[in-house]
């Protein structure tokens, strides 16, 4: 006699639903209900180092340098995006990809601006 597959499919659709937002929530630990809104670019940095809140925030997925490649992730390092694209897409995160939105709490302005300036420094 065969066995109904419910009980299978019962557990993949709850493991499944249990690691999603794992999966989709993006390479952070943080969690935010609804991303930060845009704010302004600072367009000056040092451009000496990555900031201290990148090291903690980003390198996991973007590596030490802004240069990691992975199917998932974008490389920073000499990046075409703009400042403020730059800043947006921290602010907000980017739909569709792993990449979650920061609060200023977490990565403040002059931190993208001084990352923006590492990255794009020639």
């Amino acid at each position: 006699m065969m066995r109904s597959p419910a009980p299978v499919l019962r557990l993949f659709v709850s493991a499944f639903v249990t690691l999603a937002p794992l999966v989709v929530g993006g390479c952070s630990s943080s969690s935010s209900s609804s991303p930060a809104p845009a704010s302004p670019p600072a367009t000056t940095g040092t451009a000496t180092a990555v900031s201290t809140s990148y090291t903690t925030l980003c390198v996991s997925c973007h590596g030490a340098d802004g240069a990691l490649t992975t199917i998932t992730t974008k490389v920073l390092k000499g990046t075409a995006l703009t400042a403020t694209t730059y800043s947006a897409a921290i602010r907000s995160g980017r739909t569709g990809t792993s990449m979650t939105a920061f609060t200023a709490a977490q990565m403040s302005d002059a931190d993208i601006a001084n990352d923006y300036a590492f990255f794009t420094k020639k």
